[in-house]
C-alpha cells in the first residue's frame, strides 16, 4: 500500500548547533523533534501592522545571537548600562516581573531561535541552566523595552500560543488555569527549581 505523505526524518540527534557550547535544552530540542528542524512560521499579526516575517527559526539558522542578529543585538549592547540585577529581582518569573531588569552580561551568550516583529526576538540564555537542563529563554523586546524571561523554552512557547490566538490580551495574562486547559498547556514543561 502507497504511503499518503512522506514523512521527514527527524533530526533526532540533534543536540548541539555551530557557535553555541553545550547541549541544547530538552523543551527546545523537543520542538526541532516536532518540526523536523524545519522552524515554524506564525501568521502576521494585523493588529500589530508588521507585515514582517514571525517565526522559530530552522535549525539550521539558530545559532549565536550576535552573529544571527548582529543589528539588533549591536541596538541593545550599545545601550548597556543597567548594572548588576540581584538574585532576588532576577529570578522572578512570575507575571510581575520588571521587563527592564535583565543580566545585559548575558547578552554575548544569548542563542537566538526565533523573530516576532521589529527587533523583537526570542532567545535560549545558555548561562541559566536548571538542574533538568532546561536553559532560561527571553522575549527580548525594543517595545517593553526589556525582557521577559521564562524559565524554559516551553513555557516561552504558552505565552507566544497564547498571543498568537489572541492578540488583544496582553502577553503575561493568561493564568496558570487558563494554560492548564489550552493546547499549551499540554507542551511539556518541567518546572525545576535551581
Amino acid at each position: 500500500m502507497e504511503q499518503p505523505f512522506t514523512s521527514r526524518p527527524m533530526p533526532n540527534s540533534v543536540t548541539t548547533v555551530q557557535g553555541v557550547e553545550g547541549e541544547l535544552p530538552p523543551s527546545y530540542r523537543h520542538f526541532v523533534e516536532a518540526t523536523g528542524g524545519a522552524g515554524w512560521l506564525f501568521p502576521g499579526d494585523k493588529k500589530r501592522n508588521s507585515g514582517s516575517m514571525e517565526q522559530l527559526y530552522p535549525i539550521n539558522r539558530v545559532g549565536p545571537f550576535k552573529k544571527a542578529d548582529p543589528v539588533t543585538w549591536k541596538a541593545w549592547n550599545d545601550n548597556r548600562g543597567l548594572g548588576k540585577v540581584p538574585d532576588k529581582v532576577y529570578y522572578d518569573y512570575s507575571r510581575q516581573q520588571n521587563w527592564g531588569l535583565f543580566r545585559e552580561e548575558y547578552l554575548d551568550s544569548l542563542v537566538s531561535v526565533g523573530d516576532l516583529w521589529h527587533g523583537n526576538v526570542l532567545v535560549l540564555n545558555p548561562m541559566e541552566k536548571a538542574l533538568d537542563g532546561e536553559w532560561e529563554a527571553w522575549f527580548l523586546s525594543t517595545k517593553l523595552p526589556g525582557a521577559i524571561r521564562f524559565k524554559s523554552f516551553a513555557e516561552l512557547m504558552q505565552m507566544v500560543y497564547f498571543t498568537d490566538i489572541d492578540p488583544m490580551k496582553d502577553l503575561l495574562s493568561y493564568s496558570d488555569a487558563e494554560l492548564a486547559q489550552s493546547c499549551a498547556g499540554k507542551l511539556r514543561v518541567t518546572r525545576v527549581e535551581k
